[in-house]
């Protein structure tokens, strides 16, 4: 097996747009503070059958989960109501990374392009 040796280059804020830098800070801010997690926050409402409780007459039972896939798997987690509110703020923050990753990405992509070009 060859071990392959991988060279890390950071660079300096010279070498940066002022947007890259930016968008940069954001995600350290938001990966170094505030609390995230992958998932999607989802409302299920159902009857439990039985025919005196209050769901008979329309009043349905609500349950919150994260839902995400784990190992090619779909996981539900049942949130409870007292967290409904942070879980959804975690998942909104984790959104927020990926979304400026990608930019942060497509900036570099475009850098490259440039180079290619005659």
């Amino acid at each position: 097996m060859t071990d392959i040796k991988v060279r890390k280059h950071a660079l300096s804020p010279s070498e940066m747009t002022a947007k890259e830098k930016a968008m940069r800070s954001r995600i350290a801010q938001l990966a170094n503070g505030a609390p995230f997690a992958r998932g999607v926050v989802a409302v299920r409402e159902k009857k439990c059958g039985k025919a005196t409780c209050r769901c008979a007459n329309g009043d349905l039972h609500r349950g919150v989960y994260l839902t995400l896939s784990l190992d090619g798997k779909l996981r539900q987690i049942s949130i409870p109501a007292e967290l409904e509110g942070q879980v959804r703020q975690w998942v909104q923050n984790y959104q927020r990374i990926r979304d400026l990753l990608e930019e942060v990405s497509q900036l570099y992509m475009e850098k490259i392009r440039k180079k290619r070009e005659p």
